[in-house]
């Protein structure tokens, strides 16, 4: 598609539903969003989050915004807007949690509780331990043997911050009840801190290379191992390294196969929560694309209604004053059918029926609101959308000039109401005549110029009660 204007493209979506017109917004500005967003959360995945935010905050809001732009304005600085705001919930939440975090566990460990004996604590733990379920058991190992955060723990287990928070509260006391069957009594307090302070002791020096050596090594390794330990002599430290390598490998299989099935567990529920919702999108996108077609057709009739309304209207009093022309005073028509004079002066109105000198001043009335209604869209279009407040402004301005007032309309005939008056059929009244043009024996006829929800700008005529 050609490229346009922010503005444009955002009218394009919302009018007519065409996506390539938001992706392009997206394109445009997804470097600005995210830009702003890392400024303020420094964090490259919390910044994509917030970025995907502000678009799909833009997409809920486009009807809303579109019809408030000017036609070249740029969504630059409303996006950066909305990520800065964004952000700083973030960031506000975020601090909130943390909060919450600490205040939990200054709970736990509120009472000064004497520390359980390490040694004796130590032969009974892992077995207490194993008597937990699997994600309780998860949970405490994250949060006192690696000191992981609540964040980091509900990720790992599936759940939400807080649901992390009370998943370790619970495990600790199901640990500090398992204890107490093995006749070590203590606290849930003193356990958050005995078990974090003596729970992982610092590995030889070396074991970590000679375990990555033999991760990489593979099974090779392990069969090289057995083959030289039938051949060469060891010494028992080196047999007990060996024998220490084989069975880190052995574990780690153990534990990967272990977590490769949790994880297929977890793919497997995540696709059957995503079903109803990939159904639900589609069903959403398709009676948004039904209520879009049918918005469009309502509208595409709705101005072939006033269009022909306007264009009836227009030629029938075209030929009503053409008529009254020729009536008032025939041998000033020139060969073109212009006059060379004015046609409401009194010699020549009196010249007519009432009826007749009511239809020309309406249409004198029609046609000079019609061109005060393309100078105020010339003047908006200078001016970034703003309408004039009076008439002496517009002229100024250079838009309108006197000499295309008809008849002897002039300046003071016109008034432009204070800002959002509307008339009887809730449309917003930019410009009307001052005074209703008086019909004998009928109502009399209210002219003004009117712009409707949409922003189409028209000539309307009301007939109105005489007084």
């Amino acid at each position: 598609m050609q490229p346009g204007s922010d503005a444009r493209l955002l009218r394009e979506y919302t009018e007519l539903g065409a996506d390539a017109a938001f992706t392009e917004l997206v394109r445009r500005h997804t470097n600005l969003v995210y830009s702003a967003a890392l400024r303020q959360v420094e964090s490259p995945d919390i910044a994509s989050e917030i970025t995907q935010s502000v678009f799909l905050d833009l997409a809920r809001r486009a009807k809303v915004l579109a019809p408030r732009l000017a036609g070249e304005a740029s969504l630059a600085g409303w996006l950066c807007r909305c990520a800065r705001n964004l952000s700083l919930n973030h960031r506000r939440d975020d601090f909130r949690r943390l909060n919450r975090e600490r205040q939990a566990m200054d709970q736990i460990l509120a009472a000064a509780d004497p520390e359980p004996d390490w040694p004796k604590l130590s032969r009974v733990l892992d077995a207490a331990m194993s008597g937990l379920e699997e994600a309780d058991y998860d949970a405490l190992v994250l949060r006192f043997y690696q000191n992981q955060d609540f964040r980091t723990i509900g990720a790992a287990i599936g759940v939400s911050d807080d649901a992390a928070q009370k998943r370790v509260s619970r495990a600790l006391e199901k640990l500090r009840e398992l204890l107490a069957r093995s006749g070590v009594r203590t606290t849930v307090a003193a356990l958050a801190v005995v078990i974090p302070a003596n729970a992982i002791q610092a590995a030889p020096a070396g074991l970590a290379a000679a375990i990555s050596t033999a991760a990489i090594s593979g099974t090779a390794f392990a069969s090289a191992a057995v083959a030289a330990t039938k051949t060469i002599v060891m010494t028992t430290l080196q047999k007990t390294l060996v024998a220490a390598s084989i069975a880190v490998l052995a574990g780690a299989g153990l534990y990967e196969a272990h977590r490769a099935a949790q994880l297929r567990d977890q793919n497997h529920a995540l696709q059957q929560q995503q079903a109803p919702l990939t159904e639900q999108i589609r069903r959403l996108r398709a009676e948004r694309d039904d209520a879009t077609n049918r918005l469009a057709g309502l509208r595409a009739e709705n101005d072939r209604l006033k269009s022909d309304a306007g264009q009836t209207e227009l030629l029938k009093l075209r030929g009503e004053i053409g008529r009254l022309r020729r009536r008032m005073n025939p041998d000033r028509t020139n060969l073109s059918g212009s006059e060379s004079g004015s046609t409401d002066s009194p010699a020549a109105t009196n010249q007519v029926s009432p009826e007749d000198q009511f239809i020309l001043k309406r249409t004198h009335a029609v046609d000079t609101t019609s061109a005060l209604l393309d100078a105020f869209k010339k003047y908006a279009a200078a001016n970034n959308g703003q309408y004039p407040e009076n008439l002496d402004q517009l002229i100024a301005s250079g838009q309108f000039a006197i000499s295309n007032f008809t008849g002897n309309l002039g300046p003071n005939d016109f008034e432009i109401p204070p800002p959002g008056t509307t008339n009887w059929h809730g449309q917003t009244i930019l410009l009307e005549l001052r005074t209703p043009i008086p019909h004998p024996g009928s109502q009399s006829a209210a002219v003004m110029g009117v712009i409707d929800s949409d922003g189409h700008i028209s000539t309307e005529i009301y007939g109105v009660a005489e007084k």
